[in-house]
């Protein structure tokens, strides 16, 4: 069985560095409230979270605001994978996967 998970992402000056299992996958990012979330899905048994086969991995999300610079290195080696831009008013937020 797949199930939808939400994760919080909490830092926009840093990489934000969640837990999760090594082939969730990712649906979207968007504002909750106040804050900014990713929904992931992948594999759970019963419900459990995560499957008891799935590898868990420390994966690396950034958020970049309009007009911030991306750093080269990154996004010329295709390091980074957009996953959604999010609005909170009067700020435009832009989510990416670090791929390593």
């Amino acid at each position: 069985m797949r199930t939808i998970h939400k994760y919080k992402l909490d830092d926009v000056a840093h990489a934000n560095i969640i837990d999760m299992p090594e082939y969730a996958e990712i649906l979207t990012a968007q504002v909750q409230g106040n804050d900014i979330y990713i929904w992931a899905m992948h594999d759970t048994v019963d419900g459990d979270f995560p499957h008891p086969e799935d590898k868990i991995v420390k994966r690396k999300f950034h958020i970049y605001g309009t007009g911030w610079e991306i750093p080269d290195e990154s996004y010329a080696h295709n390091r980074l994978q957009y996953i959604a831009t999010v609005q909170m008013s009067p700020l435009v937020w832009h989510v990416f996967e670090e791929i390593e």
